[in-house]
């Protein structure tokens, strides 16, 4: 089997491909990283004009805790593909990058780890089986951008986590698995998603063991009636936090890393 992975780095993107990669590494035959925000002052003033100044900050501190631990501990995407030798290319532009894609496929399958970007229906035709996407909520409900921090922010006590693979639109292709989380006592932000993304980097695991034996079952999507399509945590999404007494994280959280 032959991988493609695409990834925007970050401590949750750890958690996420952690044990794909150990056990998977050798069929990588490329990891894509996004550079499409942090390279761009630009892009990164627009997250800011667009979310409230509380999830801006807690967005900078995951970032803060992800090059720490990441040039620490080696507990980042970047490490894992340096560990294994992994072929890696970093894009701003993933459509206007598929000429660098090419050198590398065709693929059996990709895999996308919190990637930041739409990836065209022209780099997933490169990739016999699709492409797969983890997704924290469960589809066709909470579309869009970070909807584990509007499903925490409005109180819901379980986070559900979908697989698909990705089609030509957004958050709308046949699921493949669901499964849900629990919230615990004391839970932030920050210890809830590191959970679920424990949680989904597991499932994934039996994911691609029924792809290798041609055993998997992928279900459309059915309208539900109550689809929501988020876009920034803002101002609206602090005050859901601050209404049902959720916080971002907490400093025992960082000490637990």
């Amino acid at each position: 089997m032959k991988i493609a992975v695409f990834v925007n780095d970050s401590y949750f993107s750890f958690l996420l491909s952690r044990p794909f990669l150990d056990r998977y590494h050798k069929h990588v035959a490329l990891a894509v990283f996004s550079t499409r925000i942090q390279s761009s002052v630009a892009r990164i003033l627009q997250v800011y004009r667009k979310s409230s100044p509380s999830y801006f900050l807690y967005r900078s501190s995951v970032q803060a805790i992800s090059i720490v631990v990441g040039a620490l501990a080696r507990k980042s995407v970047k490490a894992k593909v340096d560990q294994h030798e992994i072929p890696a290319i970093h894009l701003e532009n993933v459509n206007s990058g598929i000429a660098r894609i090419l050198d590398y496929a065709p693929f059996d399958i990709g895999i996308a780890f919190n990637f930041d970007q739409i990836i065209s229906e022209d780099i997933q035709r490169l990739c016999k089986h699709g492409v797969l996407n983890i997704h924290a909520s469960k589809l066709p409900d909470d579309k869009g951008i970070s909807p584990v921090l509007w499903a925490f922010a409005r109180g819901d006590m379980e986070i559900w986590t979908t697989i698909y693979k990705m089609d030509g639109e957004i958050d709308t292709g046949p699921v493949v698995d669901q499964f849900r989380t629990l919230l615990q006592p004391g839970d932030t932000a920050f210890s809830l998603y590191r959970r679920v993304c424990t949680k989904a980097g597991t499932e994934l695991l039996s994911i691609i063991e029924k792809m290798e034996k041609q055993d998997v079952d992928f279900q459309d999507q059915k309208p539900t009636g109550t689809e929501r399509k988020w876009s920034w945590p803002d101002k609206q999404q602090r005050k859901m936090m601050r209404s049902n007494h959720r916080h971002y994280i907490k400093f025992s959280d960082i000490l637990d890393l």
